[in-house]
């Protein structure tokens, strides 16, 4: 396995991990309703960990496949989305109440979303994978159903849907390099 590979499936694996323990140790938050910035948000009781913990780390090792593939592919475009997206979480916290911050918080997070499934598209038609096209539907479908106030109670599991989504294409387009 190619060392980028490695790398985008260990982000993978570490987003997985760390943020269900924050979860676990972050009193009255639940996953199925929670996004994962609410871990992170202004004022929460882990958001510096999480924040310098897992979204720093793992913006960073996006941005790092972002630098190790080829300019101007589905690959380099979707790791720079996933590292926007990360790393606009960390300089642009969520705030608890409506704030003016938060509209760049809210837009990194499109720039992730929605970039990352344009690369996956992308990727799936060059490529003429399937897989990759299935990914992009689903990271549609999880970031729409996320934002559909009568599924609002399960946004955190929609999004969760998405994220994988992005980070198992991540992978794959890593390991077609």
């Amino acid at each position: 396995m190619a060392p980028a590979a490695s790398l985008a499936l260990l982000l993978m694996l570490y987003l997985g991990l760390a943020s269900g323990l924050l979860g676990y140790l972050m009193p009255g938050y639940a996953w199925r309703r929670d996004s994962l910035s609410h871990l992170g948000q202004s004022g929460a009781r882990l958001a510096h960990v999480t924040n310098l913990g897992l979204f720093l780390p793992i913006g960073a090792g996006c941005f790092w496949l972002a630098l190790q593939a080829p300019l101007l592919t589905p690959a380099h475009w979707l790791s720079a989305c996933l590292a926007a997206g990360y790393i606009g979480a960390v300089i642009w916290p969520l705030r608890p109440q409506a704030h003016p911050a938060n509209r760049w918080h809210h837009a990194a997070g499109a720039i992730e979303y929605l970039g990352g499934s344009s690369a996956l598209i992308w990727g799936g038609w060059l490529l003429q994978s399937t897989s990759l096209l299935a990914l992009a539907l689903l990271t549609l479908i999880g970031i729409t159903l996320s934002q559909i106030h009568v599924w609002r109670l399960r946004a955190g599991q929609w999004q969760r849907l998405a994220e994988a989504s992005l980070f198992l294409g991540q992978y794959l387009l890593q390991t077609y390099i």
